[in-house]
């Protein structure tokens, strides 16, 4: 295996979809079709980084959960509830 990426903390990940083991973690993300390759690509990123928080809105509905130390909010489509997240300072 090639190993990619900068040694560096990372603290929170943005990104279209979300690692592998969060769909794993139980929560039922209804239009979930499948493991696409950005889900194995993205779990390298959760697996080497361990970042404080990650966002993502592929689903369009408002979802939290936590892996590991990584606590995941899935935002809501915009002009819904929950589509948008002030961080913390």
């Amino acid at each position: 295996m090639v190993v990619i990426g900068p040694d560096c903390d990372i603290d929170i990940v943005v990104s279209q979809s979300g690692p592998k083991s969060f769909f794993d973690s139980g929560v039922n993300f209804y239009e979930f079709k499948g493991f696409e390759a950005s889900n194995y690509a993205l779990e390298y990123v959760l697996e080497k980084y361990e970042p404080k928080q990650w966002f993502f809105g592929h689903f369009h509905y408002y979802e939290t959960g936590k892996v590991n130390n990584t606590n995941w909010t899935c935002l809501n489509k915009a002009g819904d509830t929950n589509w948008w997240k002030e961080l913390d300072k």
